[in-house]
C-alpha cells in the first residue's frame, strides 16, 4: 500500500495522495469545471476501484487457492485486465491523455495498469487509444522515476 508522509501527516491510498498533492501543490490534475472534475474522478475511480482491486496479486492468489487451483492466476489477471481495459477504452477521449489535452488524475491511474497488462502478456493491439496515451506518457520524467523497475525498494532489489 502506498504511504506518503508529508506536512506532518501520513496518507495512504493512491487517490487520496494524488488529491492531497493536487490541492496542496497546485498540480492541476483536475479540470476547472465541476462537471469535468466529476468526469475525471469517475474515470480514475473506474481504474482504481473497479479494475485495480480485482487485479491485485493477493486477490488473484486467494481466488486460485480458494478454487483449489481450478482458477489459474494468469487466467484471472488476463480476464479482468482485458475486460477492464475494454470498458475503459470506450470512455477515454485521448489521443495524448485520457481526458482533455493535459495530464490529469486519470492518467496517473491508467499507466500502472498498462504496465500490469504488459506484465501479464495481454495483447494491447485492440486498445489503440490506451496505447497512444501510454506512449505519450511513457517517457515523461515523473512516470520514468516512478516505474517499478526504477525502485530500489522493490522485493529482490
Amino acid at each position: 500500500m502506498p504511504v506518503l508522509e508529508i506536512d506532518g501527516i501520513q496518507l495512504t491510498q493512491s487517490l487520496a495522495i494524488i488529491e492531497y498533492l493536487n490541492e496542496t501543490c497546485d498540480l492541476h490534475l483536475l479540470p476547472k469545471t465541476e462537471k469535468e472534475k466529476a468526469k475525471v474522478r469517475a474515470m480514475a475511480y473506474s481504474i482504481a476501484m473497479d479494475l485495480h482491486p480485482v487485479c491485485n496479486l493477493r486477490v488473484a492468489k486467494h481466488a486460485a487457492s480458494a478454487s483449489g487451483d481450478h482458477i489459474q492466476i494468469k487466467d484471472w489477471m488476463t480476464h479482468f485486465i482485458y475486460q477492464g481495459l475494454t470498458e475503459f477504452e470506450q470512455i477515454i477521449n485521448g489521443p495524448d491523455f485520457c481526458f482533455g489535452d493535459k495530464l490529469s488524475m486519470v492518467d496517473l491511474c491508467i499507466v500502472p495498469q498498462i504496465y500490469n497488462a504488459m506484465r501479464w502478456g495481454i495483447d494491447l493491439l485492440k486498445f489503440q487509444k490506451i496505447v497512444s496515451i501510454y506512449q505519450n506518457l511513457a517517457d515523461h520524467p515523473a512516470f520514468l522515476a516512478a516505474h517499478p523497475e526504477q525502485s530500489s525498494d522493490r522485493p529482490g532489489s
